[in-house]
């Protein structure tokens, strides 16, 4: 099956990759830029999720409950972790933001598809029984909230840097 490899984050390595590629064509200075704006992106949205979000909501993954472990069988070992909001969905919903408005190397029409990268990503969560529609739903949110801050303060960096050059 397909969605269960969508959410295996090895499976991206190559992607991210890529873009790290062609991040690095724009110069070393500017790679590092945004090496270190990626980092940081993940590392922030992950850390506000997963240490604060996580254990205030307390909510069990649905495949954890055993109500419900009588009505479904989870395609993907369940884990021990909490399910809201989903870190699948912060983080890449936060990525995907990011790169909506960074891989200038990617026509503007087709940069929606980071936003379909990350909504296959977050559906997948819940097709495999790990995550409920409303834990992806306000990852997504959350997500895409960091992304936005991080990739307009990356933004602001690199133009005011243009500026000063002139």
């Amino acid at each position: 099956m397909v969605l269960p490899l969508l959410r295996n984050k090895f499976i991206w390595i190559p992607l991210y990759l890529v873009i790290l590629m062609y991040s690095y064509q724009w110069g070393k200075k500017v790679f590092y830029k945004y090496l270190l704006f990626l980092i940081g992106l993940v590392s922030v949205s992950d850390v506000v999720n997963s240490r604060l979000l996580k254990p205030f909501f307390n909510r069990l993954r649905p495949c954890n409950d055993f109500q419900l472990n009588a009505l479904f069988d989870p395609l993907v070992p369940c884990g021990s972790g909490l399910s809201f909001p989903s870190s699948h969905a912060v983080n890449h919903f936060a990525l995907a933001v990011f790169f909506y408005y960074t891989t200038s190397f990617i026509p503007f029409k087709w940069r929606f598809l980071w936003y379909f990268w990350a909504f296959s990503i977050c559906f997948a969560q819940i097709y495999v029984g790990v995550h409920y529609p409303f834990d992806v739903f306000i990852g997504g949110l959350i997500g895409f909230y960091f992304g936005n801050i991080v990739a307009k303060t990356y933004l602001r960096v690199l133009n005011k840097e243009k500026e000063v050059k002139g």
